[in-house]
């Protein structure tokens, strides 16, 4: 949209190429064309359900000393579900669009204090 000339501008209003731009990608998606990376990204999704562990380091590099600190957090179904949808922002985001992504906000306990 920003490239079409003022003349241009006036004619097509930026509505009216996002909705092309949608039908265009709907299209695509449709045709079976992504099957192939959807299948892939798929297969590579590791969260499941359940209690995960996850350990932090830090190392600095003036010294040689490393920090280190281990948290564990618990993924629901629903949270994984959501995480899921990612594979398709995934596409759509590589197909130049927008995308609202998906995070889990799991609570982090801290082990050393457990």
């Amino acid at each position: 949209y920003e490239s079409l000339s003022e003349e241009d501008k006036e004619a097509v209003s930026k509505h009216d190429i996002d909705m092309v731009t949608q039908l265009l990608y709907d299209e695509f998606i449709k045709s079976g064309k992504t099957t192939k990376e959807y299948t892939a990204l798929d297969r590579s999704f590791y969260w499941e359900e359940g209690d995960y562990d996850l350990e932090l380091e830090i190392e600095t590099p003036n010294t040689k000393i490393k920090y280190s600190k281990t948290f564990s957090f618990t993924l629901k179904e629903e949270e994984v579900s959501q995480l899921r949808l990612n594979i398709l922002g995934i596409i759509k985001s590589m197909c130049g669009f927008s995308y609202h992504w998906y995070f889990s906000y799991s609570e982090y306990v801290d082990d050393d204090k457990v």
